[in-house]
């Protein structure tokens, strides 16, 4: 039953890139389809459109393996040793930085939606608390 969950949680996340590409398409912008579709989830989940359990499990496994739906492309980068020869140093800088400023400002924004999520858990519970002891 897990499993079916994640497929399903999947599928959804694939018709949020599915649903970017035919906008991108229809609109004919130079945004990628893909980020489209992540903007699209990110308003979707930001306004409670969709909640964050719908997705949690099959991102959740997404993330795991992330490592290996990445080796495709870098395989792929290898096909075209005229890119490193010529800009292999720059490329491999630009993809270091970029690698740790995306790790830095996940990390960011993880600690603080969870700190504003104990904050308003923890408000909760003086609320709750305060009020029942004046009753």
């Amino acid at each position: 039953m897990k499993l079916l969950k994640i497929c399903v949680q999947i599928l959804l996340l694939y018709g949020f890139l599915l649903v970017g590409e035919w906008l991108q398409h229809l609109l004919n912008i130079s945004i990628s389809g893909s980020i489209i579709g992540m903007i699209l989830l990110f308003i979707a989940l930001t306004f409670k459109i969709i909640p964050e359990k719908w997705i949690a499990q099959g991102s959740g496994f997404l993330i795991s393996i992330i490592s290996l739906l990445l080796v495709p492309s870098l395989s792929g980068l290898i096909q075209f040793p005229i890119l490193f020869s010529k800009l292999g140093l720059m490329l491999l800088i630009t993809i270091i930085l970029s690698t740790i400023l995306m790790i830095l400002s996940g990390g960011w924004t993880s600690q603080f939606l969870g700190g504003k999520r104990k904050g308003a858990e923890s408000n909760g519970a003086i609320i709750k608390s305060s009020h029942h002891n004046r009753h």
